[in-house]
């Protein structure tokens, strides 16, 4: 009797154990589903401030070169203006001198009267001289030759007066024509200089406007650089939150995997997708040394072993960088060369006799990996396809189980 009591208390315990264990292995793949959710809203966060930014940047180099064409614009509204003015001022130089011209023409008009006048009156003596010759018979025979030329003398004079003021009026007429069509100009000249001045005021105002808005979206996109940082922030933390959730789950779940090799960490680079699927199998080999003795002995060989191919691999892909011609090379040299430091910290902390260092490490290394991976690679992987450099973070992506 007490015999069989005590095995209907021993099945209800590992009932309860069974149901608890349960409970505690569903409760893990959920917090592990719910942190790739969590992780993948705020990347689509931070895919739409970086697409937000990039939309900054594009408008402000659209301002700026509107900025600049209207400076240029206020530049060639001066130059106008001050050609504009010399115009004018020749148009009043030309004017002055049509009035001397006129005035000159006015004098000498009197002076050629004058001279019409005396070959009037000559050629009147000369007729005369001529009648009193030819009374004087032979005597007046001589005088009367002369008094004929003197008369021939005066028509001619009288000629040539008379048509040199027909030139002059023809001249006046035609200055007067002129000062018409300067007084034209002059009036054509102000409404220029008129609608210059107010295209220049207006490109000025035009020109405030630009400056302003281009300080308006300087400072709209630091605000969304800010948002960026902070999200980049964010999505390092879910990850890592992401990570601690996939070891729970590990606990209950041996089918579940710690890194998975997936299109979300491919590049497209084959010699380089084909070393970053290494790093995470000694990465999950690495866990899975942890899980025997918590850290203690397995791990260490498959840490350095670790260390050594990640060292080979960074080597690898700094040459890979080089042959391409990579701008970002030195920038990427540096996280290489950090990364490393990082790792010696946690190996030597590891053979010191800090077993628990290798879980630490692991968190950190599987946020790190899909991090570069998917930003820091697939900068050169897109110089190397001929697009856009893609911005750190802006496809990263962490796929539930």
């Amino acid at each position: 009797m007490i015999f069989r009591r005590r095995r209907s208390s021993d099945s209800d315990t590992n009932t309860s154990h069974r149901d608890l264990y349960q409970q505690v292995r569903g409760a893990s793949q959920r917090l592990d589903k719910t942190t790739v959710d969590v992780f993948n809203q705020i990347k689509d966060l931070g895919d739409g401030n970086v697409r937000l930014a990039k939309s900054f940047e594009q408008l402000n180099a659209n301002m700026r070169d509107i900025g600049e064409r209207v400076r240029q614009m206020d530049s060639q509204a001066a130059t106008a203006r001050e050609s504009a003015s010399r115009g004018h001022e020749a148009l009043d130089a030309t004017s002055a001198g049509m009035d001397a011209i006129e005035a000159s023409f006015s004098e000498m008009s009197r002076a050629l009267g004058v001279i019409a006048e005396i070959a009037t009156r000559t050629n009147l003596l000369a007729l005369n001289a001529t009648v009193e010759a030819a009374r004087a018979g032979d005597a007046g025979r001589g005088f009367a030759v002369v008094a004929a030329e003197v008369k021939e003398l005066a028509n001619r004079s009288g000629e040539a007066a008379t048509e040199i003021v027909r030139l002059m009026d023809e001249c006046t007429r035609q200055i007067a024509a002129g000062r018409e069509g300067t007084g034209r100009a002059e009036s054509t000249f102000c409404d220029l200089e008129t609608a210059i001045t107010a295209t220049a005021e207006s490109t000025r105002n035009v020109h405030g406007a630009v400056d302003g808005a281009v300080k308006d979206v300087e400072h709209d996109a630091g605000i969304t650089r800010e948002q960026m940082r902070s999200t980049l922030r964010l999505e390092d933390n879910a990850l890592d939150l992401n990570s601690m959730a996939r070891v729970l789950a590990m606990l209950t779940d041996d089918s579940l995997t710690f890194l998975r090799w997936d299109g979300d960490l491919a590049l497209g680079v084959a010699s380089m997708d084909k070393q970053h699927h290494g790093l995470v199998e000694l990465v999950n080999r690495l866990y899975d040394a942890y899980r025997q003795d918590n850290g203690r002995e397995a791990a260490g060989p498959v840490l350095a072993g670790l260390v050594d191919y990640t060292v080979r691999h960074f080597r690898a892909e700094e040459e890979y960088m080089v042959r391409q011609g990579f701008p970002g090379l030195r920038d990427h040299q540096q996280l290489h060369a950090d990364l490393l430091a990082r790792v010696d910290g946690f190996r030597r902390r590891h053979a010191a006799g800090q077993p628990e260092v290798v879980l630490d490490l692991l968190l950190f290394l599987r946020t790190w990996l899909v991090r570069h991976i998917q930003g820091a690679d697939a900068e050169y992987a897109a110089y190397r396809s001929g697009v856009a450099s893609v911005a750190s973070g802006e496809t990263l992506g962490v796929t539930s189980p």
